[in-house]
C-alpha cells in the first residue's frame, strides 16, 4: 500500500522476497510498479516484509554495541586503510559527508569484503558471523530491488542493474557496496563542537 505523496511511500515487499528467479517476469506486478513510483517521485521507500529477520537485526546492533564500547586503542587496531579492502574501523571526526563542514561526530565500522581479515574476532567473537549474515541478507534484498527496477523500467536486459552489482561483498576492486555500522557516542557537556559540525552531514 502506497502512503500519501507527502510522505515516504511504504511498500510491502513480501511478494518479491525472496526474488522468484530470473525467468519470472514481474514488470506488471503491483509491487514492482509501487517501487517504480516511489523511486521516480519521492526518491525513497520504506520496505515492509523485506525478509531480514528481527533477530538478525538485533544481533547486529548487539555486536556493534559491543565493539564500539571497547577502548579506542583496541578499535584502532582494525582501522580502515586505503587498499582493495576498505573494511575497518573509522574513528570519531575522521570522515565527513559534506566537505563544507567539519568532520562528522560519529564512528563507524565499514564492511566491503565479507571475508576480510580486518574484523575484530578476538574482541567480539560473534562479530564476523553476524555481520556476514547481515551483509548477505542485505545483498539478496538489494539484488531483488535492482531486479525489480530493471523490470519496471522495461530494460532491454532487465537483469542489467543486478548483474552490475553481482560482486557485492568482494571488496573495493570489484564493487564498493558497503555495510556500515554507525555509532553516535554521547558527547560530554564540555565538548568543543565546531561551528556547523553535525553527527552526519546531509547526503
Amino acid at each position: 500500500v502506497m502512503a500519501t505523496s507527502r510522505s515516504i511511500p511504504v511498500v510491502d515487499f513480501q511478494q518479491l522476497s525472496p526474488w522468484p528467479g530470473e525467468d519470472v517476469s514481474l514488470a506488471d506486478s503491483p509491487t514492482v510498479q509501487e517501487l517504480h513510483t516511489a523511486f521516480s517521485t519521492v526518491g525513497f521507500v520504506l520496505l515492509t516484509n523485506h525478509g531480514i529477520g528481527r533477530n538478525l537485526i538485533d544481533s547486529a546492533f548487539e555486536v556493534a554495541r559491543t565493539f564500539f564500547t571497547r577502548p579506542l586503542t583496541e578499535k584502532e587496531k582494525y582501522s580502515r586503510i586505503d587498499s582493495s579492502d576498505s573494511t575497518g574501523y573509522v574513528c570519531l571526526e575522521k570522515k565527513r559527508v559534506d566537505p563544507s563542514r567539519p568532520n562528522d561526530l560519529k564512528e563507524s565500522y565499514d564492511i566491503t569484503l565479507v571475508r576480510s581479515e580486518r574484523l575484530p574476532d578476538a574482541e567480539v567473537p560473534r562479530f564476523r558471523a553476524v555481520v556476514t549474515e547481515l551483509y548477505e541478507a542485505c545483498m539478496r534484498l538489494s539484488l531483488a530491488i535492482l531486479e525489480a527496477m530493471g523490470q519496471a523500467l522495461k530494460l532491454k536486459d532487465p537483469h542489467y542493474f543486478a548483474k552490475a552489482h553481482a560482486a557485492m561483498g568482494e571488496g573495493d576492486k570489484y564493487n564498493m557496496t558497503t555495510l556500515r555500522l554507525l555509532h553516535y557516542p554521547p558527547l560530554p557537556p564540555d565538548s568543543q563542537i565546531k561551528p556547523g559540525q553535525l553527527r552526519c552531514g546531509e547526503h
